[in-house]
């Protein structure tokens, strides 16, 4: 067999470090590693995949990367900033219930490098240096509401039209993102305030992961996730008789993160003018 040069060598070693482009669709399973990022941030948690990087950053709420828990991550590439060090997606983790003992790496800081917007300033420092003295002199303050309720929103003027919400779930779980729980309330009290009847129907959903593995998510979790909205909405006040629930157990063809959904629909009883 003809011996393999080390310029050829060195440019296959640069092929299959090359980061995927901008918009390529990823899926697969893999241990978070924590990142110490020094002493004046938070730490941050990574992933790697194919010789990659993927930063895990969640804005959609979802929860924060646990050790001895995989991550299931869905989306597309992003070419925004890289917190972490690492590639960022635009779609959704999943932190997976299972226990996996061997995701447990913690890597040390690297001087200079820039993990991204986790710097903790010396007034967030002084500020709950200050909250934590106020909670030891008064422990009674630990279990008082720490945000103001919001102003409340004007009423709704004609024409009333329908309104739909789709609420997207984390991999075999009911539990919906904070923004996406903060829109439902507003949604139910439009219909409160329209007359309204609510629909709601949820799904439960499959991933094709990149090694072409499909996971498929636990049969009942469509009528879990049907419940747990019709509790939620009539929790808020809505009268159950203007609430309709349905639900879908069959695994939509492998949809990804999109397949994993309540919709709520919101028709108003009369629309105006």
């Amino acid at each position: 067999m003809p011996a393999v040069r080390p310029t050829a060598l060195l440019a296959m070693a640069l092929t299959a470090a090359a980061p995927p482009s901008a918009g390529t669709p990823v899926s697969f399973l893999a241990c978070p590693v924590a990142q110490d990022t020094g002493p004046d941030s938070d730490l941050c948690f990574f992933v790697e995949h194919d010789g990659q990087r993927y930063s895990l950053t969640n804005p959609v709420d979802y929860a924060s990367a646990q050790l001895h828990h995989q991550v299931l991550v869905e989306g597309r590439v992003n070419d925004g900033p890289a917190p972490c060090g690492g590639l960022s997606v635009e779609g959704r983790f999943s932190v997976m219930p299972e226990i996996d003992p061997a995701c447990d790496r913690i890597v040390p800081a690297t001087p200079g490098m820039a993990y991204g917007p986790n710097a903790v300033s010396a007034e967030r420092k002084a500020a709950a240096s200050a909250m934590l003295a106020r909670v030891e002199a008064d422990p009674a303050l630990s279990i008082r509401p720490i945000y103001k309720d919001a102003a409340p929103e004007p009423a709704p003027t004609p024409p009333f039209l329908p309104r739909n919400l789709a609420v997207y779930y984390p991999f075999d779980s009911d539990r919906g993102s904070l923004g996406d729980m903060i829109a439902l309330m507003a949604l139910v009290r439009y219909a409160q305030a329209t007359h309204a009847h609510v629909t709601i129907r949820a799904t439960r959903g499959q991933s094709r992961l990149d090694d072409g593995r499909l996971l498929s998510e636990a049969p009942g979790l469509a009528r879990q996730r049907a419940d747990k909205l019709r509790h939620i909405i009539t929790g808020l006040g809505l009268d159950p008789a203007r609430l309709t629930t349905d639900f879908d157990e069959g695994p939509a063809m492998a949809g990804g993160w999109p397949s994993r959904r309540g919709d709520i629909r919101v028709e108003p009883a009369n629309r105006g003018r």
